[in-house]
């Protein structure tokens, strides 16, 4: 009786081991395993994006150089406002017509658009000067002028120009007589400011600058707004 009970006993619970094992599996088979197979995929593939960017690192280097020497190719490119940088811009504009042979009717002075959404602002202490210049003469004298003005060895960027026909002019000289409209930057950095001097501090003890340092910071007009 008593090995019949132990039997009866033992079946049970080689059935509810069962079941435990069974359930067991199911749970690991269909709701862990699942999971975990995500899991190493998501791994995989950010070890591939890892080793992707490591592979980058040297070529982004690279460009990162190169980017460097181009900034401060062009920020060579912008002069300092300063030491009648007007004048000097203005010859340079001269000097360039005369290079292509070309007639300035007009030139003015416009104040910069306003920077578009998405756009990144100036650096700090960089201002734009924006102009607008009417310019005659042949097409190919024209056409000269506009490459001076963009590979001239100061930063210029020409932002929009129009070329017309003036019948009247022709009509005069017998040559034909282009009109180009052209609207160029030109950029500039900020001189900057002398610093305030220091409370106590005797005027005995601030050196005054140099003649030729006066000389630098002296503009005949001031910077354009």
């Amino acid at each position: 009786m008593i090995d019949r009970r132990f039997n009866i006993f033992m079946l049970v619970l080689m059935g509810i081991v069962i079941l435990l094992g069974g359930a067991g599996i199911y749970y690991l088979r269909f709701m862990v395993l699942p999971e975990a197979e995500s899991d190493l995929a998501a791994v995989k593939a950010q070890v591939v994006e890892a080793t992707k960017k490591k592979s980058q690192i040297r070529v982004l280097e690279e460009k990162n150089r190169k980017l460097a020497m181009e900034i401060e190719e062009n920020r060579g490119k912008i002069p300092q406002f300063a030491d009648k940088e007007n004048d000097l811009f203005a010859n340079t504009i001269d000097r360039l017509r005369q290079k292509t042979r070309v007639f300035i009717e007009k030139a003015d002075y416009k104040p910069p658009p306003r920077a578009a959404k998405g756009v990144a602002p100036l650096p700090a202490g960089i201002m734009k000067a924006q102009y607008a210049f009417e310019v005659t003469g042949g097409f190919f004298q024209l056409l000269n002028f506009l490459n001076h003005l963009e590979t001239e060895n100061r930063f210029m960027v020409v932002e929009t120009f129009g070329v017309k026909a003036l019948a009247a002019a022709e009509k005069k000289t017998g040559f034909p007589v282009r009109e180009l409209k052209i609207t160029f930057s030109t950029y500039m950095s900020r001189v900057p400011p002398t610093p305030a001097k220091k409370p106590g501090e005797k005027d005995r003890d601030v050196k005054p600058p140099p003649e030729e340092e006066k000389a630098k910071v002296q503009t005949t007009t001031p910077p354009p707004e």
